[in-house]
């Protein structure tokens, strides 16, 4: 049975004007034996567009990099680069950034039939040449004949995009389960359908797959979510560590982004860092060093909202 929830999903508190949020992300490498070189990249600023603000950002890096730039990827994100060139045993990258994030006005996006939105209807031109990045899927995001007819059950023929997309999300949220620790970013998206457990990264994929699956553009969200909401407001899954969600595009361009592991839509709670087609697009750190065996990193998130005169 077809039902609207225009109600189910929660608004962000107090979105009702830009909010200004400092986010410190710190990730560190305790190596058991010396990396003699290593070579990295990092998907840490916070973007700039429509949505929000970069007011500030800094990353620290240490040991210091014998060579460090920065550059904008295929999907307009900004990358910085480094080398480590002397031999070390703890590896620290510690980003800093204040941003202020702006309200997203949902209500006249998504407004029109699903179909109208899929890759193959959309008019020839600017959006559609953007839109093929995120219209395939992935070895991430490959969907399979079960997934489909889960998300067909949310976008019937003829349902407007906003509400189909709004009540898949919610499913998602209801019917898997937030749990750290049981999966990996190399876990097979079958493993997480079948055992309808998982993180952040997993339900934005899972979400993916089935978006593309049935034609439509959509794409992996990459960045970070109040550590601490305001009084009375629960606390977020993930939280402490990098998040993600994801976005989809409609039939005029516009982007409309929902968080399916806290059954959100995305507004000043959460800050953008990077938008691609995955996981392995934008992840915060990757990279290839020499030496020092097994090791797991450290990481630490903490996003605060900052008053009018703090910077």
């Amino acid at each position: 049975m077809k039902t609207s929830i225009s109600n189910t999903l929660s608004p962000s508190p107090g979105c009702d004007k830009p909010v200004r949020l400092r986010v410190k992300h710190s990730t560190c490498y305790r190596y058991a034996f010396p990396v003699v070189l290593s070579y990295n990249q990092g998907w840490l600023q916070p973007r700039s567009d429509a949505w929000q603000a970069c007011v500030s950002h800094r990353l620290r890096v240490e040991p210091k990099p014998r060579f460090q730039s920065e550059q904008v990827d295929l999907f307009g994100n900004k990358v910085h680069y480094f080398e480590l060139l002397a031999s070390h045993d703890v590896f620290r990258v510690v980003s800093e950034s204040v941003v202020i994030v702006k309200p997203a006005d949902y209500a006249q996006r998504g407004q029109q039939a699903w179909e109208k939105a899929c890759f193959l209807a959309l008019p020839p031109g600017l959006i559609r040449t953007q839109a093929s990045y995120y219209a395939a899927p992935t070895a991430m995001t490959t969907p399979t004949g079960e997934m489909l007819e889960y998300a067909r059950i949310s976008f019937t023929p003829e349902r407007p995009l906003r509400e189909a997309v709004e009540e898949l999300c919610h499913r998602i949220f209801t019917d898997f389960r937030y749990q750290g620790g049981v999966t990996g970013i190399d876990t097979p998206l079958t493993t997480i359908w079948e055992s309808r457990k998982g993180v952040c990264q997993d339900f934005a994929h899972l979400a993916l797959a089935m978006l593309r699956g049935l034609g439509l553009v959509a794409a992996y969200v990459s960045g970070y979510i109040l550590t601490r909401p305001l009084a009375g407001q629960p606390r977020l899954q993930g939280a402490d560590a990098s998040h993600a969600w994801f976005g989809v595009l409609d039939e005029n361009g516009e982007w409309l982004y929902l968080d399916p592991t806290n059954d959100k839509w995305v507004q000043t709670e959460h800050i953008r860092v990077a938008l691609g087609r995955d996981y392995g697009d934008v992840p915060p750190l990757k990279g290839i060093s020499y030496g020092g065996g097994a090791v797991s990193p450290e990481v630490a998130v903490d996003v605060e909202r900052l008053g009018e005169e703090e910077t």
